[in-house]
């Protein structure tokens, strides 16, 4: 059982497969500091799925848990001043 007290759910709509996958490889190189980062404020846990029926579109979803509200409000501050975003 999760921990969590909050969750943010986020639809990401790409205009081609290419901006997708490019989005992809992004997070592949950058996600695991991304995620230590934001631990350390609260996150507990992150996913990114794609959206496989999204007919004619491309689209991936993202899962954030929080431990709790200021967790929301620190990573939300935090994360527009990450080196790589």
């Amino acid at each position: 059982m999760s921990e969590a007290k909050l969750i943010s759910y986020t639809l990401n709509d790409f205009s081609t497969e290419i901006e997708m996958e490019s989005f992809l490889h992004f997070m592949e190189k950058h996600g695991d500091e991304m995620y230590k980062k934001l631990k350390k404020y609260g996150l507990l846990r992150w996913r990114v799925n794609q959206v496989w029926n999204k007919g004619g579109g491309f689209a991936l979803s993202s899962i954030f848990e929080y431990k709790d509200e200021k967790a929301v409000s620190y990573t939300h501050l935090t994360l527009p001043t990450t080196p790589y975003v």
